[in-house]
């Protein structure tokens, strides 16, 4: 069994995080049974009806189960955490130790596997392994996130994620380029036992969307003879900032009215409405139809560690991207062959161009979502995750 700790509640997932553990664990699950251990509701479950302030267990599939524990301490200060431009999680293993979930204790003392979460309830994982294969999922090099505070602050930050990939006898990491991150800017030379697991996507749950079923999600959204730019995202500081470069930036670089950028997600939330040509959806719960609604997507991430998950969604749908360097990170996407790898100054010029050359058009969208089936399908991914556990677990 597979005891794994996440800072967030993750069903449903209603982001990348969440998705990257869910979709891990769902088809992990039905080869070694997963009990998840999430300790707080994302910012965003509060806006979907769901009570934040009860700990419950839900069943998602028939050996993966997550309990959801809430409690008002943690609530309180990853809040405040969040307020300081702080990690949220930043004190959960010290938090964790303090509840004592009866659970919890029952499944740490004879899970196999003890699989964390990012770093911060490592410490908490390390005092409580014994003989557990103790595993820490990386989903960046978190440091890059928060390395704007006080040296005291980056020295605490920078200890617990070191000590989260040298002290783990696995590690998994979403890319070779954060594993270069652990060395450089970690100063952790571990090589041994660290296992690229990337972020994917449910290619077989997405299907390209034909002309007509783009018309006919745009008349549903009132786009109807309007271009489409997407761009979704969730309150991240990265998305915060592409959301601002579209705003202030790329946007103003295009002068054909016809073209609209539709930013959907919980990003859109820090910005007011009033915009010619700019639509900001904030939380939805269903993202599907803007997906089918969109002729092409834009990434103008500048910040950031990790890959995104938003690049592997948008080429699964066949939408030929533009995305900056920082974006592309970690998926060996190749400029003209898999998107548009651009400077954000010449993203208007690739929307316009990408709009008028139906050949440019349809080659990025068969290769995108040809080069999503071909690597980074997640039932694949979470099979090579089963086959490294399989090892050390000698089965």
């Amino acid at each position: 069994m597979i005891v794994n700790l996440c800072p967030y509640w993750v069903y449903p997932p209603t982001g990348g995080g969440p998705l990257r553990v869910y979709n891990l664990n769902r088809y992990i699950s039905e080869k070694i049974p997963v009990r998840q251990f999430s300790f707080r509701p994302t910012f965003i479950m509060r806006k979907m009806g769901i009570n934040i302030l009860s700990s419950n267990v839900i069943k998602i599939g028939e050996s993966y189960i997550e309990y959801r524990i809430s409690s008002p301490l943690i609530l309180f200060l990853s809040f405040l955490l969040y307020k300081l431009s702080l990690p949220y999680d930043l004190l959960l293993s010290r938090l964790a130790g303090i509840l004592r979930n009866k659970s919890l204790y029952e499944f740490l003392a004879s899970a196999e596997i003890i699989q964390v979460e990012h770093p911060w309830l490592f410490d908490f994982a390390e005092k409580k392994a014994k003989d557990s294969i103790l595993i820490t999922s990386s989903h960046n090099c978190e440091f890059i996130l928060f390395d704007k505070h006080s040296k005291f602050i980056e020295d605490r930050l920078l200890d617990i994620e070191k000590r989260s990939i040298e002290n783990a006898d696995v590690v998994f990491a979403v890319s070779e380029e954060d594993i270069k991150n652990f060395r450089e800017i970690l100063n952790v030379n571990r090589r041994r036992n660290v296992f690229v697991i990337p972020n994917g996507v449910n290619c077989s749950e997405i299907k390209r969307v034909s002309p007509i079923e783009r018309i006919q999600a745009k008349k549903k959204l009132g786009l109807f003879g309007k271009k489409v730019v997407l761009f979704t995202g969730s309150i991240h500081q990265p998305n915060l900032e592409a959301a601002k470069i579209i705003k202030e930036k790329i946007s103003k670089d295009i002068k054909n009215n016809d073209i609209v950028f539709l930013i959907v997600g919980s990003v859109g939330e820090r910005f007011k409405e009033g915009y010619e040509n700019i639509i900001f959806t904030g939380y939805v719960e269903d993202i599907k139809p803007y997906f089918r609604a969109a002729d092409l997507a834009i990434n103008p991430i500048i910040s950031g560690s990790g890959t995104n998950l938003k690049m592997l969604e948008y080429m699964a749908y066949g939408l030929p991207v533009v995305t900056t360097e920082v974006g592309a990170r970690g998926l060996n996407i190749k400029n003209k062959e898999h998107a548009i790898v651009s400077e954000v100054s010449d993203f208007g010029y690739w929307i316009v161009e990408l709009l008028s050359n139906e050949e440019l058009y349809s080659k990025l969208s068969n290769n995108a979502r040809q080069f999503v089936e071909n690597r980074y399908d997640w039932k694949a991914i979470a099979n090579k995750a089963v086959e490294i556990y399989k090892t050390f677990l000698k089965w």
